[in-house]
């Protein structure tokens, strides 16, 4: 019998159908669905897996924090604990009967991990099981058919799977003796604990850094002179030839020095070309899908429930170029046959040649790109980022958008002027990618000797603007340069720092005094934690694993080695750092002021007597003003005032969930009041 293992249940009764024409019977083990048919002459069993089926953590001897020396818990063998035991018994119930088992996970790292971690259960009650690897990057008959050709079926890559787990085992020993020393050192225990590791740190770092330029950024006054003219009927605006000007005075005396008309002096003509975008990978996709205002851990949900459905190809990818073996055409044809994008498909299709363009090459999964539509349209969030990904494909097969670029010189009065303007020719890929704007400026027809009357002139005071903070899109291109972090794992990195309290909510990361204090009392000990360098180093050392080139052993004891020197320096300054910690809490804690006092500040509180939360001043008892506060999930503190009763307001977020925010208030009729939970996007 054939085992063939898959990653989802979704995953599984797709491979069942294609790979039996349909005719799989579906029953049960225990509780978990398996498919059973006739496939190339053998009896096959294909039995889903829900992601992995073991855990990596301590021994339950460590499991306290309180009784664990930190040192020794860096060199602790850490064990793999069966955690879905329904799974592992319907695997082992089919073990015995199995001769060969086909590993048709996700076809990355953490594919090949899960697909192993199948294999070793099986191994163990049948030493003499084959086993091997089906690859693809679709859900779709053709990849399916293709990946379990028996000529195309491969090895599973044990070096693969070795790197994965090594991450898993050095991850797992970072967060933890991070995490236990920051808390047990500022006494922050329970579900309020302070989080650290590897990887989020220098994240946070990053934000961090950004946060403390944008606030000892001070502004600097510069001043620009404008003309608005008129030729022909048609206004078009000229900007001083200088651009700014350092204080008013000079650029008054500019104004000043201006009279009618303007004597057009030059006319320079130019095509224009704004290359086409290049094919999706993963961090180009978040980044686009953020600015639908999509989170990046939402966006990447969704475009794996498309995938497993077989509408779009496997979304973690650093490949940015279509392979030749992929059917360009044959995907056109198909979504010509689409009810929304039948136009577009036709047009691509009649041109005399398509040449897709083409960024960075990566030997991994195709770019992101459409493999069907969906036979109805999809629910919101789903169809934007299905149409997101169909029209990005259809942009990377269109043509360069070419526009007609003008550059006029003036002189008015004794002073230089210029305008310049820019109509769209042949809009090209813009046509069928409507996320990137271009803008027309049309300037009347002019020539060297020409007149243009002006009708003002002057001057605008402007202001240097700081550095912009982060949206997640562009948080995780910035982690992507610095080599924090993989395409796998970045967006979860983001939304654990929100769940923790550190990343205040909104389309921008700003990140909260907690941050500051952490990060603060890690840069103070040991600033190689928050340094991009120290996990970009252990990432390349977990890519050496995959080729070969070192062991899992040798890796994970570099890390240990490097933790271990950060760990002792971390506990010299440990004193200096409490106090910096449990202020920054308390800071974190503040709501708001109080209304009533106007002395103290409204309080995030947990009661001694009850163990319940709640809001209250803390001019106590002078002020006995308070508020009830949700008893479940994080509370973060808004900046914005609730817009019908001027009261501090709140996000609430749960696991598994993207929170609501809400007024501190039950008696406010706003609609982010009591009862009324709003959710936010």
């Amino acid at each position: 019998m054939r085992l063939i293992i898959s990653e989802k249940v979704i995953a599984g009764n797709k491979i069942a159908a294609i790979l039996s024409n349909g005719t799989a019977e579906k029953r049960f083990s225990g509780k978990i669905p398996v498919w059973n048919f006739e496939f190339q002459g053998e009896k096959t069993t294909v039995i889903p897996l829900s992601g992995h089926i073991l855990d990596v953590d301590y021994p339950r001897k460590y499991n306290s924090w309180l009784g664990t020396d930190l040192e020794k818990l860096i060199t602790v063998e850490p064990d793999y604990k069966h955690s879905a035991v329904a799974i592992i018994h319907a695997l082992k119930e089919h073990a015995k009967d199995a001769d060969r088992i086909t590993i048709a996970t996700d076809s990355d790292r953490e594919g090949e991990s899960i697909g192993l971690e199948a294999v070793e259960v099986v191994q163990a009650l049948n030493k003499n099981v084959k086993v091997d690897r089906a690859r693809f990057s679709a859900m779709t008959s053709e990849e399916l058919t293709h990946a379990f050709d028996q000529k195309n079926i491969e090895p599973l890559n044990f070096n693969l799977a070795y790197a994965a787990n090594a991450r898993r085992e050095i991850d797992l020993v970072w967060g933890a003796v991070l995490t236990r020393f920051l808390s047990l050192s500022s006494g922050r225990m329970g579900r309020d604990f302070l989080s650290a590791g590897r990887v989020q740190s220098p994240a946070l770092a990053l934000l961090v850094d950004r946060e403390k330029d944008i606030l000892k950024f001070k502004p600097v006054p510069f001043w620009v002179v404008s003309a608005l003219l008129e030729k022909d009927k048609v206004d078009f605006e000229a900007l001083h030839e200088k651009k700014t000007f350092s204080n008013a005075e000079d650029a008054n005396e500019a104004v000043g020095n201006c009279e009618d008309p303007a004597l057009v002096t030059a006319v320079s003509k130019r095509k224009k070309i704004l290359k086409k975008p290049v094919p999706f990978n993963t961090t180009a996709f978040l980044q686009a899908a953020n600015a639908l205002n999509i989170s990046a851990a939402e966006a990447m949900m969704i475009a794996e429930s498309l995938y497993m459905d077989g509408y779009t190809s496997y979304p973690r990818t650093d490949n940015q170029v279509y392979e030749k073996s992929i059917d360009l055409k044959g995907i056109l044809k198909n979504l010509e046959s689409s009810p929304w994008f039948k136009k577009e498909a036709r047009e691509l299709l009649d041109q005399p040649k398509i040449e897709p363009s083409a960024g960075k090459k990566a030997e991994d999964h195709p770019p992101i790109h459409p493999v069907d539509f969906p036979k109805k349209k999809l629910p919101d969030k789903y169809w934007k980022i299905y149409e997101l990904i169909v029209r990005r494909f259809f942009a990377t097969l269109s043509t360069d958008c070419i526009l007609n670029a003008v550059n006029v010189k003036l002189v008015i009065g004794t002073e230089k002027f210029q305008s310049n303007g820019q109509t769209i020719v042949d809009p090209g890929w813009k046509k069928y990618y409507p996320y990137s704007k271009t803008t027309e400026v049309v300037l009347p027809e002019l020539v060297k000797g020409d007149n243009a009357k002006v009708i003002e002139v002057k001057s605008e005071k402007k202001e240097t603007k700081p550095p912009q903070r982060f949206s997640q899109g562009s948080l995780i291109k910035r982690m992507e340069d610095m080599g924090i972090g993989t395409k796998s794992t970045r967006h979860e990195i983001i939304k654990k720092l929100q769940n923790r309290r550190y990343v205040n909510a909104g389309k921008v990361l700003q990140p909260t005094s907690l941050a500051f204090a952490v990060i603060g009392s890690l840069e103070k000990g040991a600033k190689e934690i928050v340094l991009s360098e120290m996990t970009s180093k252990l990432e390349e050392e977990m890519d050496l694993i995959a080729a070969k080139k070192k062991t899992k052993k040798e890796v994970t004891v570099d890390s240990q080695d490097i933790l271990k020197e950060a760990l002792k320096k971390l506990k010299k300054t440990q004193k200096e750092s409490v106090g910096f910690i449990r202020s920054a809490v308390a800071d974190a804690n503040i709501v708001g002021k109080c209304p009533k006092c106007n002395k103290g500040d409204l309080r995030l509180i947990k009661s001694k007597a009850t163990g319940k939360r709640f809001i209250g001043c803390s001019n106590y008892p002078e002020c006995s003003n308070s508020f009830p506060a949700p008893q479940e999930g994080q509370i973060i503190a808004l900046k914005t005032p609730c817009p019908e009763c001027g009261l501090p307001q709140i996000k609430v977020t749960r696991k598994h969930s993207r929170g609501y925010q809400m007024c501190i208030d039950p008696k406010c009729k706003s609609k982010e009041g009591w009862g009324k939970k709003k959710t936010d996007s």
